[in-house]
């Protein structure tokens, strides 16, 4: 291993690890708890919704409301009416009945509420721990000083009462039910709602078989999971009920049971709750599938019962889990970086994320894995969805930003260092005359290009540094005596890139002519080198060269301590940009229509296309230029010209005919890329025509 890459994997760990202890530090801390709790809420919204077998609803809904306002007010109902719906109920051989409405002062209908609940034996009701007596929060149960119950009479004829007090998360979220309430005034511990409920429905003779111990009660026949605060996470079956999904309970309208067209044995030994669903009252909350609406509190309740009934319980990843994931996650980031390329180290840091959120999937429906621990089912478990996936993309960061600030600092260097080089010209013009050595210019006709490697910011994070400065200086150095030959003048290196001009500052009047040769010679010289490297078991590279002609300023601009003999302009912007079209076109050799008009035909080129360029609002027409004419195959030629008839079919919108001219040319040459571009945009246009007044510009939206 070389030094370089050693001290790549040490600071890689060093930055991984680091990282992974602060995020635990975080998580311990109980930072960011409601990212957190959002994150695990995607997969309720992203599983859909389960079957609730056991359990329906009777609401009092708006239709409800509607046709028995002869009554008023709901609170004002006649309680006949919820015993006639008992009554009903009992008739439809409901096993168990859960009202989500206190009764908690007397009204008329009392008697026969009595009589209904009596006769059936099995009507659970609430009880509501009051606000007003609330105790701080601590271990244990939320305490009250007292609760509001339901009047004598009808606590007399109820087995258990259940509080209906809901537990909201910081975020106004409803994830957990709270299991037990402490009341102080009788020194007692209540059940919830659905716990008492399920109690009645599975004909248990207590609501827990035992104390709460290393976080679990024991419940008919299983360990139900509880937090320090005796809450259970609420496996809900699906979205609110008046979502635009179909509900996973079914929902029977309070009216409808009223009159008794319910559908027959919907309600054949299921525990049933009835509670308000109606949009007027405020008893709804937003729930982990929420979506656009919030659930009612019967339905959470609902869940709540329908989560201790299936056993399918959902337990939070243990700490230490949770500890070790952040801890892999970060070291997965950072060495893959270390490792590999950069792109390669994406796509492992990408698939590292898609199996933690799959696996998380896999263990949030773990119940379903068909496993069993004796008569127990495995409970579901959630893993931590923020922690991980954040400290994965938080080391990748860390150590990307190293690799980019410091490991590059020698290759800019480099290329500092590169960018200093005076072409023989200019040192030549400097010491026959000093007095030009300051700042200013003067506006000339000049030909200006721009060349790239192609792809060699990906090449060099293959190679050793010092491999890459031994490759990149004998391109360099040919591509610059190249330079040289034709007369031309650095302005400067940009990394692999070289910038040079023709006309300054010895004013030449074939300056076009001298660039094109020199853009034809660097390929020819670039083919050498290529067979060289090939030889020597390196890549092959391919350039990028953009020719343009124009007027532009030329001179020394900078500052009174650094000047930098150099040319500006429209027409050298335009000439940067020609050269980034070559990945546009597939292409070498991109030249504008102004050098080519300086030139004559002393070349083989071929027209590209209509362009207005970033930073342009008028086209330009750009060529490709193959070649000196004489120097370029017959084939090559006959290709050439096939194409140039395709391109006037396009231009005249007949695609059909332009798409097998170029088809044609692909038979010719395979790998000729214009052709290939413009058989797609045929068959493109084929498909969608353009409008009338289409020009055939092509409008670049990047450099």
């Amino acid at each position: 291993m070389s030094r370089r890459f050693l001290r790549r994997l040490f600071v890689g760990l060093s930055l991984s690890l680091s990282l992974g202890l602060l995020l635990n530090l975080a998580f311990w801390g109980g930072l960011f708890t409601r990212f957190q709790q959002q994150s695990t809420d995607f997969l309720f919204k992203a599983r859909g919704d389960l079957t609730a077998s056991r359990t329906v609803i009777v609401g009092v809904d708006d239709r409800s409301l509607q046709e028995l306002r002869e009554y008023g007010r709901f609170f004002t109902w006649p309680r006949t009416l919820h015993a006639q719906v008992i009554e009903q109920l009992t008739q439809a051989r409901a096993r168990t009945i859960a009202l989500d409405i206190l009764f908690d002062a007397p009204a008329p209908g009392d008697d026969e509420l009595v009589q209904a609940m009596a006769a059936h034996g099995n009507v659970v009701q609430p009880v509501a721990g009051d606000p007003a007596t609330a105790m701080p929060p601590g271990p244990g149960p939320q305490s009250y000083g007292s609760v509001i119950r339901p009047t004598a009479e009808l606590a007399s004829v109820s087995p258990l009462l259940g509080h209906a007090n809901q537990a909201p998360d910081s975020d106004g979220t409803v994830r957990r039910a709270p299991m037990f309430i402490r009341v102080n005034d009788v020194d007692a511990d209540v059940p919830a709602l659905p716990l008492a409920a399920v109690t009645r429905f599975l004909r248990r003779p207590q609501v827990a078989d035992g104390p709460i111990q290393d976080g679990t009660f024991p419940f008919a026949g299983r360990q139900v999971p509880v937090d320090d605060d005796t809450n259970i996470i609420i496996n809900f079956r699906g979205a609110p009920s008046d979502s635009t999904r179909k509900s996973a309970f079914t929902v029977v309208p309070f009216v409808d049971v009223l009159n008794g067209t319910y559908p027959p044995g919907i309600f054949d030994g299921k525990l049933v709750f009835i509670g308000v669903t109606a949009l007027a009252f405020a008893d709804d909350y937003w729930t982990p599938p929420s979506i656009r609406e919030r659930m009612d509190g019967v339905e959470i309740h609902a869940n709540a019962a329908e989560t201790l009934v299936q056993a399918d319980f959902l337990t939070p990843a243990p700490q230490s889990v949770t500890t070790a994931s952040i801890f892999l996650a970060a070291l997965i980031a950072g060495l893959a970086l270390v490792i590999l390329p950069p792109l390669a180290a994406f796509g492992v840091n990408a698939l590292a994320l898609v199996v933690y959120v799959g696996l998380a999937f896999l263990l949030f429906d773990a119940v379903k894995l068909n496993y069993q621990l004796g008569p127990i089912p495995i409970p579901s478990v959630l893993l931590n969805l923020f922690y991980p996936p954040f400290a994965l993309l938080l080391s990748s960061g860390g150590v990307m930003l190293y690799r980019t600030v410091f490991e590059q600092r020698q290759q800019r260097a480099l290329r500092g260092a590169l960018s200093q080089y005076l072409s023989p010209d200019v040192m030549q013009e400097v010491a026959a005359n000093p007095e030009s050595v300051r700042l200013g210019g003067e506006k000339r006709e000049m030909t200006v290009m721009f060349s790239d490697l192609l792809g060699f910011t990906s090449y060099s994070e293959t190679i050793d540094p010092q491999e890459l400065v031994h490759t990149l200086n004998s391109y360099l150095t040919e591509m610059t005596d190249v330079i040289f030959h034709h007369r031309g003048t650095v302005d400067k290196y940009m990394g692999d890139a070289i910038m040079a001009f023709w006309g300054a500052p010895r004013p030449q009047a074939d300056h076009a002519r001298r660039a094109c040769d020199t853009a034809v010679d660097m390929m020819r010289e670039l083919e050498i080198l290529n067979n060289r490297w090939h030889m020597e078991g390196k890549q092959k590279l391919s350039i990028g060269i953009g020719l343009n002609t124009g007027a532009m300023t030329v001179g020394n601009m900078g500052s009174q301590r650094r000047l930098d003999y150099t040319v500006m302009g429209d027409s050298v912007n335009l000439a940067s940009r020609l050269e980034g079209l070559n990945k546009e076109y597939g292409t070498n050799i991109i030249v504008s229509d102004s050098t080519l008009s300086e030139v004559g035909d002393g070349y083989v080129t071929r027209y590209l296309d209509l362009v207005i360029v970033k930073g342009r609002s008028t086209p330009v027409a750009v060529y490709e230029l193959v070649g000196r004419k004489g120097e370029v195959s017959g084939e090559r030629l006959q290709a050439l010209s096939i194409y140039e008839e395709g391109g006037r079919l396009y231009s005249s919108r007949d695609w059909l005919g332009a798409a097998a001219r170029f088809q044609e040319v692909l038979r010719l040459d395979p790998e000729d890329a214009p052709a290939s571009l413009y058989l797609e945009r045929c068959e493109a246009l084929m498909a969608d025509p353009p409008p009338e007044e289409w020009d055939g510009v092509y409008v670049m939206t990047h450099k």
